[in-house]
Formats: C-alpha cells, structure tokens, sequence
C-alpha cells in the first residue's frame, strides 16, 4: 500500500497562496523594491545596519556573559560565529553560553517537515552533550511567535548579564530581516549582535561577472568563478578555531542552572508516525559526530568515485544522503572540501578524481542557490524568478495533486519516487527532477504546490535548494530547464531504472511483473491485467496530451 498524505477536501485547488503570507507582492513593487535597488535587498540592508551601528556596537563593555544563537547550525567544529563568540569569552574570562529557541510558527511558516525536525532535535541531544563536556551549557526556549523573537532573546541576555551576541547569518528574507531587529533591538540594551557569515563556502556578493560586475544568473560561468575564487583564495577552506572550554570559575550559579534546561516538545502536528518513527531510525544517524563519520565512509567508498558516471541512475542507490546532515547544519561544506583536497583526493575543487570534483560541483549548487536568493529575495516571496510566468495560467486540479502526493498517478516511476518520500522524507536527486516535471508540466499544477509539499516531507529540506530546484523544473527559475524540455516519465524511468529495481521496492503491486520493460508502462506493454488486478492505476493523463497543453500554456505566458 502507498503510504497516505493527507486528503484534500476541496475539488478544487485555490491559487496558491500562503495563510503566513497572505499579501503576497505585485511584480512592479517586486522590480522596484528587491531587482533595481540593492539597498533594500535584505543581506544588503543587514549589512548597512552593521556599518552604521559598527562604532557602537564596539564600544560596548563586557559584563557577564557571551551568547551564541544557534540556528542551522549544529555543531561545535569549524562554527564561525561560536568560535568568535568563545574567542571573546575567553579573552574576556566571560562563561560562553549556547541558545536555541524553538518557534512554533516558524515550524509551521517555514515548513519543517517532521522527518527534518525528528534530526534536529536529535542532533540538538548531540550538540548539548558536546557542549557540556567543555563546561558550555545549551539553553533552550520555546517561542509561540515570530514576532516574539527579538524580545525573547533580548530578555534572556538581559538576565543572564549578556553584552554580546554571536550567530551565524541565514539568508533567508525573514531570517535577514529578524538579524537586522536583532542588531538594533539588543543596541537599544547595550548589547552587541555579530552575525558571521558560515552557511555558503564564498560568501554572496562576492562572484560577480567580469562583463557587468552583476550577480551572476546562470550556473556554469558562476561555477567556474566560484572555483577559481576558491583556489585564489584559500583562507576560505580554513577551519574556524576550536572552541574554548568556559573555566569553571566563571560559572556563576545562574549559568550553571542552564544545564538543566531541556529541548521543548514540537507540535503534535510535527511529530513522526509510528511508521515514520521506525524508518527514521533504521536510515538516519544524527549529530556532528556521525555527520562526520557517514561523510568519510562516503568519500572513502566506489559509490563516491562512481559518482560521475552513476549520479543519476536511480536503482545504483550511489546518494550520499550528506544533504540530510548539511542542510541542518551538522557538518559544514566548507569541512567537506578542506577534508577531500587535504586528504589528497581531489587535487583541487574542479580537478582530480572524476567522481569527487562532480560530487563538489553538486555541493556547489547549494552555495549557487543562496547566491541568487540574497540577490534576487523575490523567489523567497512565492514568486518565480522570471516574473514574466508569474500569470501563467495553471490547473488546480486537487485530485490530480492528491494523487501526486500519494503516489498514485499511473506512471510506476513518479509513484515510486512519491512512495519512497512519503515513507522516507528522502529522494534521490533525479527522482526529485522526474517528479516535479511531472507535476509542474503534465498535470500543469502550480509549481509552489509541489515546493511546499517537498518541504513539509523532506528531511534535507534547504529553502534556496528546494526553491531553486522547482523552479528549475516548471522553468520559471534562475538558469531553468527550457520550457519545451517536458520529461517523458517512461524513458526517464528506462534510463534510470534501468532494471525497473527501484519500481518494485516502492510499488508492490507491480513486484509480480519480471519483466524489464514491461514494469516501467505495464498497462501499454501486455501487463494490464496484472496491474489493474493488484489495484494499480491507470496512466492518470495523457503524456502527448499533457506535454501540448504545457507547451501552449507557456507560450502564452510568454506573449
């Protein structure tokens, strides 16, 4: 049986709309405020907030404690802004102390799936242990609203005598925009913010073309430029330094009292199943220390050096499943690469073994994505970054989405790769591809509807990746998937299922047909019977159909 989403209750879908966000912006406020001024872009505004507030923020005392939030990133090694922040309790013999506050409607806004959310709050039981070995307690605080945070964090400074704050930048638009509070709401308390940039091995806004001096918008000329700016620039590969150990007497009985504070309970509408629960443990390992084991393991293995030539062939099950671990921050990317160029397994990012300089370039997708989402917010804001598709005319078919999510669509590759998400919060990267096609192309439904169901399953859930990712498939994205290149899910699932392995691990009901064809369209290649016995569907559309309404439709769009 396909493993159950939730049923839709209307026939119809609305237009896609957020209930966090219900105003979304027009495309002219869109070009005027976030594409033609770089002031108002939010890492740009963050930054300015820096500069401008820098000479007071510096001429702020120490008093009794330095804090370090925490966010996506969790781990003690090579951690930019926990290094900072313990540089200055040392120096300063001042106790270092760790945050993290769980907010019940960012889980929701931001749609963490219960799969990612299971991993951080594992990997938190990690992190805390690793903290307190070295005298540093982790606090923790539960946050009903968004808008409560800035307040929230500044009254816990406030008691606990805090006059620095360190973290390390998300550049997310709510995220950029909760920093910049940040550093004017603590400033007001005499309280110092430093964000650190860690997320991204080059920092955005660094890459800029050598023709324009502008954000680069297509992949391979950015790559190339990431490449080479990483070879020119090899401080950027060093690691932050260890943290230091707090000193016990510089543990007051108030700072002590914070290593009895314990991760709060999530909403019962973020909690893994029963099912759920089981797969979880039998797949995921969590926390730094095993982020760092399962990466050597990978890198050290065939399905690494494999990697060129298999990355793509879905039954070769080669995925690292590293994102899982990045996108939460327990290892950094920038530890990935030192690591493999140290260990002198590739000679540099973009030379040495075949299988490991693709496997970095597929890392550098993620530093890409963040790029294009600090220079162009608007694609953060459920708009696409051509906004000329921002009125193309979509289906809202909801049995058509229902089936999609189930894993009921007739077409055994798309259900599968449906099935394994359901049952796993995990895809491999082509699966991702073939499935969002799918959606976005023959069933012609509104490309969001796919991204936000991604992020409420996936448990390597990364905004700009995800975001990117879809929007490269429904061709509306930064360097997309030309609009007439609509994957033929049969072929797709030939050439990567080769043997049709991967169809029957996530469709029983096709398990009975051995043969090798057959599997991948059994209701066109003599396996009706069989299929429609065992209670497997029927192709839900057309392809040749589907493939001319999309066509027409982006044309149209198009003018």
């Amino acid at each position: 049986m396909a493993p159950q989403a939730k049923k839709l209750k209307t026939e119809q879908l609305a237009p896609f709309s957020s209930k966090h966000y219900p105003k979304p912006l027009d495309v002219k406020t869109i070009l005027s405020r976030y594409v033609r001024r770089q002031d108002l872009k939010p890492l740009q505004a963050l930054q300015n907030k820096l500069d401008k507030t820098e000479k007071e923020r510096k001429g702020i005392k120490h008093k009794g404690a330095v804090v370090h939030l925490f966010n996506r990133d969790l781990r003690v090694a090579d951690n930019n802004a926990l290094s900072e922040a313990s540089s200055l309790a040392s120096s300063a013999k001042l106790p270092l102390i760790g945050l993290y506050m769980v907010c019940d409607e960012e889980l929701f806004s931001h749609n963490v799936s219960p799969f990612q959310l299971e991993y951080r709050i594992r990997s938190l039981k990690v992190l805390k242990k690793s903290l307190s070995e070295i005298h540093v307690p982790l606090a923790f605080l539960r946050v009903e609203k968004l808008s409560d945070l800035v307040n929230i964090v500044t009254a816990f400074c406030e008691e606990h005598n805090a006059s620095h704050v360190f973290s390390n930048i998300e550049y997310e638009v709510d995220e950029l925009r909760f920093f910049q509070s940040l550093v004017t709401g603590l400033l007001d308390k005499q309280i110092a913010f430093s964000p650190c940039h860690n997320t991204c091995v080059v920092t955005p806004g660094v890459l800029t073309s050598k023709s324009k001096g502008t954000q680069y918008s297509v992949f391979s000329p950015w790559y190339r430029a990431w490449c080479e700016y990483i070879k020119k620039n090899g401080d950027v590969l060093e690691a932050a330094k260890v943290v230091t150990a707090n000193k016990e007497d510089t543990l007051s009985e108030d700072v002590k009292s914070l290593f009895e504070s314990e991760i709060p309970s999530v909403p019962t509408d973020k909690t893994l199943s029963t099912e759920k629960l089981a797969a979880f443990d039998k797949l995921y390992k969590c926390g730094e220390h095993d982020a760092k084991k399962h990466f050597e393991e990978y890198i050290h293995s065939d399905n690494a050096k494999e990697y060129a030539d298999q990355r793509n062939s879905i039954d070769a099950n080669i995925s690292s499943h590293l994102s899982v671990h990045i996108s939460s921050g327990t290892i950094s990317t920038r530890s990935i690469i030192r690591y493999m160029i140290d260990n002198k397994l590739v000679k540099q990012v973009d030379s040495g073994d075949k299988g490991l300089t693709e496997w970095i370039r597929q890392i550098a997708w993620r530093d890409f994505y963040k790029h294009v989402l600090c220079n162009w917010p608007h694609v953060c804001m459920y708009k696409p970054f051509l906004l000329e598709y921002d009125d193309l005319e979509w289906e809202y078919n909801s049995e058509h989405f229902s089936r999609w999510c189930n894993g009921q669509t007739g077409y055994p590759i798309v259900d599968a790769a449906m099935r394994e998400l359901n049952a796993t919060g995990f895809l491999p990267n082509r699966c991702r591809m073939i499935v969002a096609s799918f959606f976005s192309k023959h069933l012609l439904i509104d490309w969001r509807y796919g991204e936000y169901y991604f992020a409420d399953n996936l448990i390597d859930t990364d905004f700009a990746s995800n975001n990117g990712g879809w929007e490269f498939s429904a061709s509306v994205g930064v360097d997309p998937q030309p609009y007439f290149r609509i994957f033929n899910p049969w072929l797709q699932s030939e050439k990567f299922d080769s043997e049709g392995s991967y169809i029957r691990k996530w469709i029983p009901e096709l398990k009975q047909i051995t043969d090798n064809k057959a599997v991948h369209n059994p209701y066109e290649r003599g396996f009706a019977k069989e299929a429609e016995n065992n209670g497997y569907p029927k192709p839900m559309i057309d392809h040749a159909f589907a493939r001319e309404r999309a066509l027409s439709r982006f044309k149209e769009a198009r003018g």
